[in-house]
């Protein structure tokens, strides 16, 4: 097991997930995370206890446990994020609605760089990621034009697997921190998979919309798109934010269905990390 929050995290919704079953509130809509102790690979226990529960949302808490102590500490609310099929009065902001918020990426997978592959993280080769070049070009340009934003495309290697509500939490904390970002033009270029300069040590997130169904010919069942950025560092420790937003992907290139271009993408989760 990775000392990673966003996997803990993972591990963790799954937990709430799973006490959750067959009631009114099945999925996660906020969550709150501290990292209190650092994990090892070793046995653990999340204990899920029910802080209250309400018409409209249950409030939980669980406790990630090793060696006796608490090492995470999660508080989350749940509620029924489906919409009714009898719906008449739908006020949902959704492409093609010209108010509707638009996905944050530039390049199309099909044509967006590989990420070299590295031993940043254990699990990192099971995934293939891409890196959107409109991102890169305002890290070498002066002010104003300069920025700390970055765009990527992860998708799973093996085509069995699937995005889950569980897996998101890994993918939002998979990014290069601001401080990374900021030390590019002395590393000559950016790697995502170098050393972490900080562990995360918060993160809140915000669950915007169910995953699309694995059989939409829009979405790739197996790939979302990253979009980070962050405004504040801070000396001593380079304590630093980082604002994170995961997105549906388009089919990617070799998905079996067609590809169902960029517009429609769904923003499916927001989360904002503390370094």
């Amino acid at each position: 097991m990775d000392s990673h929050l966003g996997y803990i995290i993972g591990l963790t919704i799954n937990a709430f997930t799973q006490s959750q079953q067959a009631t009114q509130h099945e999925d996660p809509m906020l969550l709150t995370t501290y990292f209190l102790r650092p994990a090892i690979q070793d046995e653990f226990e999340i204990r899920v206890n029910t802080v209250r529960r309400g018409k409209q949302v249950t409030v939980l808490r669980a406790s990630f446990i090793q060696e006796g102590s608490e090492r995470v500490s999660t508080t989350a609310i749940f509620t029924d994020l489906s919409v009714p099929v009898t719906t008449t009065n739908d006020r949902t902001l959704r492409p093609p609605h010209p108010l509707a918020p638009q996905i944050p990426m530039y390049s199309h997978p099909a044509a967006t760089p590989l990420v070299p592959e590295a031993p940043g993280w254990n699990f990192f080769p099971r995934f293939t990621a891409l890196r959107d070049t409109f991102y890169d070009a305002q890290h070498s340009a002066s002010p104003p034009q300069s920025g700390t934003k970055l765009g990527h495309w992860y998708a799973w290697k093996d085509k069995r697997e699937q995005i889950t509500t569980t897996g998101l939490a890994v993918f939002a904390d998979c990014f290069a921190p601001l401080p990374r970002v900021l030390m590019e033009p002395e590393l000559g270029e950016l790697d995502l998979c170098l050393p972490r300069v900080s562990i995360t040590l918060m993160m809140h997130i915000e669950f915007k919309a169910c995953i699309p169904p694995p059989v939409s010919v829009h979405h790739s069942p197996r790939a979302v798109a990253v979009y980070n950025g962050g405004r504040l560092v801070h000396d001593p420790m380079m304590r630093h934010d980082t604002y994170v937003e995961l997105w549906t992907a388009p089919r990617m290139p070799d998905d079996e269905l067609p590809d169902g271009g960029v517009d429609g993408r769904t923003a499916v989760q927001e989360a904002q990390d503390g370094d």
